[in-house]
């Protein structure tokens, strides 16, 4: 069905990208307002809208990735929901030892520490070789 509505309307979302920029990104802004705002019809939504906004602007200009904090400002509810409910059915047990007692969460910690680790030592690797190379 996506493949239908996708074929039919592409020519149509061409347009899109030779609208103005001013004119998008007015629309843009007034669709977030309106989208903001109708969630819970509440202004103050729309106020946080647009402090969000200015601090993913702020955050851009100084050479900061907004896209890491979006995803923890949306992924962060979710993760302190598993840690609750992890806590609670360890029933007060030191959460380390009970989530290293179990062999799968045990093999999802050190997958996650070697795929976390593993850039950074090709980046210390990368930079001595670089540093190596610079004194010969």
């Amino acid at each position: 069905m996506l493949l239908l509505y996708g074929t039919f309307f592409a020519p149509y979302f061409t347009i899109v990208t030779n609208t103005p920029k001013h004119i998008l990104a007015a629309s843009v802004m007034m669709l977030t307002v309106i989208g903001s705002f109708a969630l819970r019809g509440n202004p103050f939504d729309v106020y946080v809208m647009v402090a969000f906004g200015i601090l993913g602007y702020i955050m851009k200009a100084h050479g900061f990735s907004v896209i890491p904090t979006v995803l923890g400002i949306i992924l962060g509810p979710m993760a302190e929901k598993g840690l609750n409910g992890t806590l609670s059915i360890s029933y007060g047990q030191n959460i380390l030892f009970f989530m290293l007692g179990r062999p799968i969460s045990l093999v999802l910690i050190v997958l996650t520490l070697l795929s976390v680790g593993f850039p950074i030592y090709r980046r210390i690797k990368d930079t001595h070789k670089a540093v190596g190379n610079y004194v010969k």
